[in-house]
């Protein structure tokens, strides 16, 4: 048996594992994250080979022989989306490396000291420059940016493209717009 095939009976034991847990009224909770464990190492796996899991494939949509979409025209706008979850394990360090931030880019370096983690995420960001600064090469002109910082539900995860649409019981913490004015 190689990796690949012990990653796929990972998560076969940990399906059968959770059905057991379930009907015994086991550990439920134990199971289900016996379970994302190995599916995210199923995942990347898959990921490895240029697949992606049944879970999020729709097999009503699936075209092996389908051609890639056209590639975008020199002038065409394009939309880059990223959502990164983060776990707030120490609000009062997160708190002073915002204020930190805020102090370096005001001129004066006198700065009054953030008071929300959300705060506090928008000077780190504001600090550190353009949003999604990866982005800025040859061949991509700067538009106009928007981040938002929300308060997630623990259950979702950015792991599909619906991770990307807000709910609309996400506490929205702040939001930065970044407005684009070319040289």
């Amino acid at each position: 048996m190689d990796d690949f095939d012990e990653t796929v009976e990972a998560v076969v034991t940990a399906i059968r594992a959770h059905a057991t847990a379930v009907r015994s009224g086991g550990d439920v909770a134990g199971t289900i994250r016996a379970y994302d464990a190995a599916a995210e190492v199923y995942e990347e796996a898959l990921g490895d080979l240029g697949a992606e899991p049944p879970w999020y494939a729709d097999a009503d949509d699936y075209d092996p022989d389908a051609a890639p979409p056209p590639q975008p025209a020199s002038g065409e706008r394009i939309a880059v989306r990223a959502r990164a979850d983060f776990v707030v394990t120490d609000p009062a360090a997160v708190l002073e490396a915002g204020t930190a931030a805020r102090r370096r880019v005001l001129a004066d370096g006198a700065a009054e000291p953030c008071q929300h983690v959300g705060e506090a995420v928008y000077e780190l960001v504001h600090d550190a420059g353009p949003v999604l600064p990866m982005l800025d090469v040859t061949g991509l002109e700067r538009g106009d940016a928007l981040l938002v910082v929300h308060r997630a539900d623990s259950s979702s995860r950015p792991r599909d493209v619906g991770a990307l649409v807000v709910d609309d019981a996400d506490e929205q913490l702040f939001e930065l717009a970044e407005r684009y004015e070319p040289d």
